[in-house]
This record gives C-alpha cells, structure tokens and sequence, in this order.
C-alpha cells in the first residue's frame, strides 16, 4: 500500500491513509474512545499524584536531583518514584533502551501493583531521549517517550526477563487521540509519557515551578483577556498552517485573544503569551533567530513544527543561531541547524512538543485540538495526547502531565 510524501524544506509532510498507516506494525485495536468533534469536550476531571510514576536514573545526578524536586513540589508518594541504572547519554541503542530502561520500569510496575493505577509516567533529564535504528516512515528509530507510551503491551515481563510484544517498524496509531474523554488509566491500553527536561537545572526547576502554579484564566475584563495565544503561520500552502487557522478560529470563537499572522513576518515580542504555535527554523524569516522574546504566562504551552527540536537538550553555544544550510557544518548543532525546543524552555514555556528525529508533518501536534482540550480542562499530558496521532515515534513531550489551567 502505497504513501505519499510531500516535500518541504527541511520539515517533510507525510499524509498516511487508514490502511497505509496500517502497515508495518501490529496496530493497537481501534480506539476504546468514540471519536467526538473538538466541540465535544467532557468535564474537567483532575488527575491525582497517585497516578504519576516518575523515573530517576541512578546514574545521572541530575536526574536524581530533578527527580527529588518534582517529589517534593508535588508530593509524589515514594512508592511512585522507580529509580533504574541506564546511560546518561542522550542516545542509546534498542538492547539498551530494553534491557535499561523498558524491562526495569515494566518489572517496577509489575512488583508493586501499579500497572492499572499509573496513568502517567514522568522522564527525567539524564535518561536517554532517543534510540537509535532506521529512517523513514516505516523505519525503527524513536524516542524513548513515546516508546515508553506502549509499555502495557510488553507485560508481563517473563520469568526469563522480558518478551516484547510488538514489532518496532513504523509508527502505532495513538488510541487516545483525538477521543475528547479524560484518560483512563484503568481502560487505556497505554500510558502518557512526559519528561521534565531542559539545558541546565535552572531551567527544569522553572518548568516544574510554572506547571505546578498555572495561571488561572478568569473573566473577558481579567487574566482570560490578557492571556494571547499567539499562532504564526507562514504563507505557504501546507496542512500546518491550516491547523493554525484552524485553531485561531476556534479559540476566537471562544473569546480568546489571538495574535494571528499568516503573512512573512515572523512573530516576537508578544506579551501574556498563554499559547503558542509556528514553525520555528522552518520559517523563512526566523533566520538567525533563536529566541522569540515572549513574555510567557505560567502553564504556556507551545507547538513547533520543527523535525528536530528535540533532538538535543546539551546547551548550544552562544554564538550559535539555527536556520542556516544542512550542507554548511558550522550551522549545525547536535547534527542540525533547525532551531530547539531548549531555547523556549529557557525562555519560560511551561510544556512543548519536541522531536528527536524526522516525524513528518502528518505527525505533529496538532494545534486546533492542543489549544481545545487545554482550555476546556484538560491536564497537560492529556491535551498533547490528544493532539498527537501516533506513538511509537519521534515526541518527546516536555512538561509537569498535572500541570491544567481553569479558565471561567
């Protein structure tokens, strides 16, 4: 069955039918959630501590001093807290990824009676980001994150250590996407994976501090008029931009205050930023850019459509500025010159989707359905999930999953 790639330099479209998508791995069974329209939004449910598993790498202090933080900022009960021994490094191969980190979780949950109680696992910086294999669509690379989303289907572990259950090729329909139901933890075949992540402690111990205090959204005359959700579109004909007009028109219809661009400008600058979506490197004005300048609001959520942005979180050197040519070395950092999901996690957003490899476009947030469930009471984790159509692929979702805003 065949697929059809569309080019764009240097983030690619990918549009996959039902039965293409199909290929190349064992699908999870067809959603356990009826699918609703954007509008149909179930009410606000909140998650509890006792759902969140947080995985400390034993081997990176750093990992274990994020680890302690989010503990203690969010009161994690220690029984939720799996410590496993991996490589620091930020890319691994699949043994590795099994034998250090898939097997050892899986067998934490299994012991302690939590794989049914856990709706969301948490990664902490210094646990691998990504795992090595082969490209294109129906190629095996992936994150560690979204790998990890699967891991109900790799038990229970066998008394001999560990049998997987799926094969790795090409990507998983999400079951979760799209369903507009909060998460079940007790129905859902997978589990939302996040991490807590960024260039220093600095800035994690911020991204902690800003989902664990979101801003609440009140009133047309209060903070709901102030906070902007701003959405930069480019001026070419694509299937991102037509999620970005999309969410514009939606959230405006919800009384929200957008900053909408569809021209060649390149927004920055903007103020009580609540929500963002652009194309980051890929927009032929952000040359040379590597900080929008926003003034963020805690809980701002963001959405770049870069193939790349999550591909490192080793700090760049000062002098570095993204969107120069794949063929000139010197604009490339950590194997590429596409901007980095780190330079808006320093600059305050509190929860961003990243990529550690090429998703195709196809593959992306998608923002109208982000900016929705995240204004309608949905958690962080939730509302990214539900914008995101595949697992088994490139994201890395950075952010606290309890992290929700209330908007009256």
């Amino acid at each position: 069955m065949g697929k059809t790639l569309l080019l764009l330099i240097p983030l690619f479209v990918h549009f996959l039918s039902g039965n293409a998508a199909a290929q190349g791995k064992d699908l999870i069974a067809s959603s356990i959630y009826g699918l609703q329209s954007v509008s149909g939004l179930s009410l606000s449910c909140p998650s509890s501590v006792s759902q969140v598993l947080v995985i400390v790498n034993e081997c990176s202090r750093i990992s274990t001093t994020v680890g302690k933080y989010y503990q203690q900022k969010r009161s994690i009960p220690a029984q939720n807290i799996c410590y496993i021994r991996c490589p620091e490094t930020e890319t691994i191969n699949r043994l590795t990824y099994e034998s250090k980190i898939m097997i050892p979780v899986a067998r934490y949950l299994q012991d302690n009676n939590l794989v049914g109680q856990i709706a969301y696992i948490v990664l902490t910086k210094g646990i691998p980001l990504r795992i090595k294999g082969s490209k294109g669509m129906q190629g095996n690379r992936s994150s560690v994150d979204s790998e990890l989303t699967l891991l109900k289907r790799n038990m229970p572990v066998d008394i001999y250590g560990f049998c997987r259950y799926y094969p790795i090729d090409g990507v998983v329909p999400n079951p979760y996407y799209h369903s507009f139901k909060h998460f079940d933890s007790q129905m859902s075949p997978i589990y939302l994976v996040t991490r807590l992540i960024g260039y220093t402690l600095k800035d994690i111990k911020a991204l902690i501090d800003h989902g664990c205090h979101p801003v609440q959204l009140k009133g047309q005359k209060g903070q709901k008029s102030k906070a902007r959700f701003v959405l930069d579109a480019t001026t070419k004909n694509s299937i991102g931009n037509t999620w970005i007009k999309r969410a514009q028109i939606e959230l405006q219809k919800k009384g929200f205050n957008t900053q909408y661009d569809d021209t060649k400008r390149y927004l920055m600058y903007q103020e009580g930023v609540i929500g963002y979506c652009g194309w980051g490197s890929n927009d032929p004005s952000a040359a040379g850019k590597r900080f929008l300048h926003n003034k963020w609001l805690s809980g701002a959520i963001a959405i770049t459509f870069v193939s790349s942005s999550g591909r490192t979180f080793i700090e760049p050197p000062k002098h570095w500025k993204p969107g120069g040519s794949f063929k000139n070395l010197l604009s490339c950092y950590g194997g590429s010159p596409q901007s980095l999901a780190g330079d808006l996690i320093r600059e305050g957003v509190t929860g961003i989707d990243a990529y550690v490899y090429e998703p195709y476009l196809e593959s992306c947030t998608h923002p109208y359905i982000l900016f929705a469930a995240y204004t309608n009471g949905y958690n962080l984790a939730e509302s990214y999930y539900l914008a995101t159509p595949y697992l088994s692929w490139q994201n890395v979702i950075v952010g606290d999953p309890l992290c929700m805003i209330k908007v009256e």
